[in-house]
């Protein structure tokens, strides 16, 4: 007589992949070094809030997220959702809205500001911040400050691209950038630049055990742990001084990976739009520029890539740069170098600079054109303006 034998489960088995979408009620965890986060989420088709544990570059509540992963059960927290794909995309609805503006990304807007805020302007709130901040003045108790501020951390997010020192030069001789921060390594000729724009390649200083070293990298910080296509990350090639120890993306960088991104000059546009006057900016004495820069090392999506990248850090206009534009580049003063890159307390020296550091000319509009001329010495040229 044959018996029926119960099959045992392979211990092998994986569990099955699933998708959970839904918008993050509340960041419990987020460690800027590495990525890793532990939500609260509020999913589709859930009745209570989901644990889910992933990693992301930066992550808000009030925002959406899709992920794919696993369910698992955790000894000490029960059952979680463990994501090994995880994306975010800002908020669309005015609940979604209301807990992004108020969970801290601007610094100054609270859950009651954000809530009255987002009562006035509803599911246009971002379109309000971009295009017509203007109109934050109507609400109560925002005040002046807060306007910019806020416009200000809309364009840290990747909202818009209205920063200062998108576009530089760096037409230097190793021997003068030695004399600003005494490299080891073999001099090497460097290829004059005169119009470097975002996501191409720089020189950049880092300090290593063996010395200050010139390094080739990419301008646009990319976090280590970054797990999208690059055509998919916010615009990284300034980070804000008065948000640096603050936002996840920059968080762990300043605090270990600070570098000097040596130039010759930068320029900015001034004028309504569709008529923007380019000029170029540069030293007074002729001496180059030591911009305060961050840098980090991204791998790829798959580990194989090497991709080292850096970005500059911005503040606030000194009296003589406001003429022009409201933000500028930090730049150190030389004796600076090795306490911007090493020193325990790098915050306070991203101060504005000198009145009368630097100088400035209107150039050709041939620099509006990025990757064009980038060689090309007549871009820096005094012209004249009619």
């Amino acid at each position: 007589m044959l018996r029926s034998i119960p099959l045992t489960p392979s211990l092998d088995a994986s569990p099955p992949r699933e998708t959970l979408v839904g918008s993050v009620e509340r960041v419990t965890f987020h460690n800027d070094d590495n990525g890793f986060a532990v939500l609260k989420v509020k999913a589709r088709g859930k009745r209570d809030l989901i644990p889910v544990v992933g990693h992301v570059a930066s992550i808000f509540a009030g925002e959406f997220i899709h992920a794919v992963g696993v369910w698992i059960t955790d000894r000490s927290h029960g059952l979680q959702f463990k994501a090994d794909f995880l994306k975010t995309t800002p908020p669309t609805t005015a609940e979604g809205i209301e807990k992004y503006l108020g969970s801290g990304m601007v610094r100054g807007i609270g859950p009651k500001l954000a809530e009255r805020i987002v009562a006035a302007f509803g599911e246009a709130t971002f379109k309000i911040i971009e295009a017509s901040p203007e109109k934050l003045r109507d609400v109560s108790g925002i005040g002046e400050f807060r306007v910019r501020r806020g416009q200000g951390n809309s364009r840290d997010q990747g909202h818009t691209l209205d920063e200062a020192c998108g576009r530089f030069t760096q037409n230097l001789s190793w021997a003068e950038i030695h004399r600003l921060a005494g490299l080891i390594g073999q001099p090497r000729n460097l290829a004059p630049r005169f119009n470097i724009a975002p996501t191409t390649p720089i020189e950049v200083i880092r300090a290593s055990a063996a010395g200050n070293e010139l390094v080739p990298m990419y301008l646009g910080l990319v976090p280590s742990c970054w797990k999208k296509p690059l055509k998919e990350l916010p615009a990284t090639f300034n980070a804000r001084a008065e948000t640096l120890a603050e936002r996840p993306m920059f968080r762990g960088t300043f605090k270990y990976r600070r570098c000097i991104i040596p130039a010759s000059g930068f320029y900015e546009w001034t004028g309504a739009k569709g008529a923007k006057t380019p000029r170029y900016f540069t030293a007074r004495d002729g001496r180059p520029l030591a911009f305060a820069g961050i840098w980090e090392h991204w791998s790829g999506l798959d580990g194989g890539d090497d991709l080292p990248n850096a970005t500059i850090i911005v503040g606030e206009a000194n009296r003589w740069m406001r003429r022009f534009h409201d933000r500028m580049p930090a730049i150190l003063e030389s004796r600076d170098a090795g306490a911007w890159m090493t020193g325990e307390s790098p915050g306070a020296l991203l101060r504005p600079g000198p009145d009368d550091a630097l100088r400035e000319w209107i150039v050709s509009t041939r620099v509006n054109k990025a990757g064009v001329g980038d060689d090309d010495p007549a871009l820096i040229e005094p012209i004249e303006h009619a």
